[in-house]
């Protein structure tokens, strides 16, 4: 179960990206995790920005803004550490 944290945009419009193995955190994250992208997505509004960065989680193939999302603590937590190793996609 891999939640991955995605940035896309920039200056240099590159992809970054990050990832955490949830079976290695507490059981109430990954109920979070999976109620939270079993739910009906909203739309995406299409006001594309040049060079603003946007962040999204993917989860079992689902990938949704990050703004939409209601983080607990402990999903908070986890995006802040996985922020800090964001790395531009191979």
């Amino acid at each position: 179960m891999k939640l991955k944290l995605i940035q896309t945009g920039g200056f240099i419009g590159k992809t970054k990206v990050a990832e955490a193995d949830l079976t290695k955190h507490e059981g109430i994250l990954q109920d979070h995790v999976a109620e939270l992208f079993n739910q009906d997505p909203q739309p995406v509004p299409q006001n594309k920005i040049r060079d603003k960065e946007q962040l999204f989680l993917e989860f079992n193939g689902k990938v949704l803004p990050l703004y939409q999302l209601e983080l607990n603590p402990q999903l908070a937590k986890l995006i802040a550490d996985l922020n800090g190793q964001l790395c531009f996609k191979k």
